[in-house]
């Protein structure tokens, strides 16, 4: 499957907000964005920061694992760069790919094994991301609105059809027996490993529920007093439909989904939008850092990476196996 050319998901992105604008109030969702309260952002910024250290220990984690080296400060950096890409060139992968493209480059290593290293980490978060937005969907069912049933299996579709478009599109492992061999054997060594699999599930956790966290954030920063509970069960499905690679840095679909959902249960579909687009605003904010090291650093390769080197696989490694994947 091919995907989405940038003009295609410009367009359904912009599509998208169009149909929202003549859909909800734009003067509610203009209000409450009009006064933000600053403290709130301040605090989801904060929460992003560590978000975005511990998803970067995540890839250093998941790379060493694989026997590539990767120092946590430059880890950061490039993970900073990569965000920042991500929420401003269409399709949501072109920070991914920077990130293994110049890991491989400045350590001097294979393409493949850093690419791998991206991909599993993405695909840790994916997975705890889904098993959320499945109990989301099972704790939604009593809450919908009269007359609103149908929108349950209707959301159940939507986001087996954003899983299977993540997988084919945005994902997409290497194909080929050999390729795929290689693929599975540094999953089991990376993400299901007796001492990973552990390590794995709580730090995509810690990092699926700082999102959620988040956006519950942005609803206090525009005013909206809905209980957390009520609404941390509502933010999964929303942050999954920003899968689906028909948009720019999710902008759209993940207003759409939120209108749909908030109405869904008989809250404000505006409110919903207004939240959306609030925790859109606050996650841009967040990966400017990235932009600095973008304009200032360019592509000069940061200090702390001794090109030509491999990191010696860590004894728990070690004892899985005999030797690193990247070097067969």
């Amino acid at each position: 499957m091919r995907a989405p050319s940038p003009r295609v998901r410009l367009l359904f992105g912009a599509l998208f907000l169009a149909i929202l604008a003549y859909l909800v109030d734009v003067r509610v969702v203009v209000a409450r964005l009009a006064e933000m309260d600053a403290r709130w952002v301040g605090v989801a910024v904060g929460i992003g920061i560590g978000q975005t250290i511990l998803s970067a220990w995540r890839w250093r984690f998941t790379a060493g694992r694989l026997g590539l080296l990767l120092p946590l400060p430059e880890a950061l950096g490039e993970y900073y760069r990569g965000l920042f890409l991500n929420q401003i060139v269409p399709g949501g992968v072109v920070g991914d790919a920077s990130r293994a493209w110049r890991h491989a480059s400045r350590t001097r290593s294979e393409w493949g094994p850093a690419v791998r290293a991206v991909i599993l980490e993405r695909v840790s978060g994916q997975a705890v991301m889904a098993v959320f937005a499945g109990i989301s969907f099972a704790s939604l069912a009593p809450r919908l609105a009269p007359g609103r049933a149908w929108l349950a299996p209707l959301a159940v579709t939507v986001v087996a059809a954003v899983a299977l478009v993540a997988w084919r599109v945005r994902i997409r492992p290497p194909v080929g027996h050999t390729a795929m061999r290689v693929f599975v054997r540094d999953a089991g060594h990376a993400l299901f490993a007796r001492d990973a699999v552990a390590i794995q599930l709580v730090t995509s956790s810690v990092i699926v529920g700082s999102y959620v966290v988040t956006y519950l954030c942005a609803a206090r920063a525009v005013g909206v007093e809905t209980a957390w509970p009520e609404l941390a069960v509502l933010v999964p499905p929303v942050l999954i439909a920003m899968l689906v690679p028909l948009s720019v840095g999710g902008w759209g679909l993940r207003e759409g989904a939120a209108a749909g959902l908030w109405a869904a249960v008989g809250l404000g579909a505006a409110d919903g939008v207004a939240i959306s687009m609030a925790y859109g605003l606050i996650v841009l904010l967040g990966t400017l850092p990235g932009a600095y090291l973008i304009a200032f650093g360019g592509l000069r390769a940061t200090a702390g990476l001794a090109g030509n080197q491999r990191a010696r696989e860590p004894s728990s490694s070690r004892s899985n196996r005999t030797s690193s994947p990247s070097a067969k």
